[in-house]
């Protein structure tokens, strides 16, 4: 067949064997990470004195979750979406949190910040991150998944034609205008079209998401280049920085990326881990300038501009955290609501008027926010839905499911055949690690359906065949 992998036979996935040099670079990036970036948070943020101490505890968190990210990144194999995790808990609950706790600055889009409950709250955060870890664990135990993806030629072209019909339909719904207009003019736009949120969410990932899968079919399927060309001017017309949130647009470059071969070598993938988490804390406050037709609130100043940032409201996931503990504390939990909202995403609140907002929303106006356009980390979701015991049993599963798919995507890229949803997924974890849940689930299943119709799964060791 056309670009015929070469044939693998089913193994663990243990670790890749780590040389020397290896083992020096991974525990020089692990110091770095671990200990030199907090060690600059603390040179370069005022100290609280005696009487607020929580700090210190951030620190020890920031400590070994550098270390562990920094390890990981160098020493370990392609296991991707635990790559992912540990830099979204080493920028968001670990860095920023430090920073906001030794500086006194909470970001400006969650105003009067409970304060005496972060102690719990870093609790909370700890207890769910290492109920990860030991999931990966246990997970990782088990023998790596022996199936492959094959892209047959066909499904691929049946895929990105489909695509590129949605992403038309879109475009003459709201304008080819608005595909190039701030962030707020687009999504008024798309409001105008469909009016119910339910239905627009479908609709806008639709009309996004496949193209993306499209091309990392297509990357496969040496055939149809002149097909990967239209479909690669659509997605950046598409999800594109401007229009598009950051987290979409980052999903469908990444994954453009590693597509391409990004991650295709040791040395690649090492540098690719190491610049995602630069970006995060580098580019990603910025990448939202002149974006938006109305500025958010915010309240920030006094640091230096890296660490100022990370009193903004892109980093309002400890805060949210917060608010869950105080959420849970003071009105109780919602025994599984808003999970049962999320799981219901596509059905439209004409057909359901009490249908739960996002997460995000719900802590916002019951902390009588003006502000409402707030995450919801994964933390803060199962704390609102179930308390702690749903929070460290959630993570456990989290964490297990994390080892098995990198598994299986390991295999896949050791092989030369890149999983087309392993490639697109981990980034997208992303915005499900963030949350809320709610507003992420269109997108999730769109791109869930259309790897699974792209893709073939076929045993590891057996020829792959392509649909003529």
């Amino acid at each position: 067949m056309p670009g015929t992998s070469p044939s693998t036979r089913p193994h663990s996935a243990a670790p890749v064997r780590t040389d020397s040099s290896t083992a020096a670079v991974g525990t020089g990036v692990a110091v770095v990470l671990g200990a030199v970036v907090p060690l600059l948070v603390l040179g370069h943020t005022p100290d609280p004195g005696a009487a607020d101490t929580l700090w210190r505890w951030a620190f020890a968190f920031a400590v070994v979750v550098g270390a562990r990210l920094g390890w990981l990144v160098v020493a370990g194999p392609r296991r991707l979406f635990e790559v992912v995790f540990w830099i979204f808990v080493y920028v968001f609950l670990a860095l920023a949190p430090l920073v906001q706790l030794r500086s006194g600055q909470h970001p400006g889009t969650t105003p009067r910040p409970h304060v005496e409950l972060h102690g719990t709250a870093l609790l909370a955060v700890v207890a769910g991150t290492a109920a990860v870890a030991v999931g990966v664990a246990v997970g990782r135990r088990r023998r790596a998944p022996a199936v492959l993806g094959d892209v047959p030629p066909r499904r691929a072209a049946l895929l990105a034609v489909a695509a590129l019909l949605l992403f038309g339909y879109y475009t003459w719904k709201t304008g080819l205008p608005a595909m190039f207009a701030a962030r707020d003019a687009r999504s008024a736009a798309a409001l105008q079209a469909w009016p119910d949120p339910a239905v627009n969410a479908v609709v806008r990932s639709l009309a996004t998401f496949p193209l993306v899968v499209a091309f990392v079919a297509l990357v496969r399927v040496p055939a149809r280049r002149g097909l990967l060309l239209l479909v690669a001017v659509a997605v950046v017309v598409s999800m594109n920085p401007i229009s598009s949130p950051r987290y979409v647009a980052g999903t469908a470059a990444l994954s453009v990326a590693v597509a391409l071969g990004a991650m295709a070598t040791t040395a690649r993938a090492r540098a690719f881990g190491l610049g995602f988490v630069a970006a995060l804390l580098l580019l990603y406050p910025v990448a939202d300038a002149a974006r938006r037709v109305v500025a958010e609130v915010d309240t920030r100043g006094g640091l230096p501009p890296a660490l100022d940032a990370m009193t903004s409201g892109d980093f309002d996931a400890f805060e949210q955290i917060t608010n869950a503990v105080w959420y849970v504390q003071d009105l109780g939990s919602t025994g599984g609501r808003q999970l049962l909202g999320t799981v219901l995403f596509w059905v439209p609140r004409a057909l359901w008027p009490g249908k739960p907002t996002d997460t995000g929303i719900l802590l916002a106006d019951a902390r009588e926010y003006r502000f409402d356009n707030l995450s919801a980390p994964l933390w803060a979701e199962l704390l609102v839905n179930g308390g702690f015991l749903l929070l460290v049993a959630g993570m456990l599963v989290l964490g297990y499911v994390i080892a098995r798919v990198d598994a299986g995507a390991d295999l896949g890229f050791r092989s030369g055949r890149r999983p087309v949803l392993a490639v697109i997924l981990p980034f997208y974890f992303v915005i499900l690690l963030r949350g809320s849940l709610l507003q992420a689930m269109a997108g999730l299943v769109v791109l869930l359906a259309c790897g699974l119709f792209v893709e073939r799964p076929c045993r590891a060791g057996s020829p792959g065949r392509h649909l003529r």
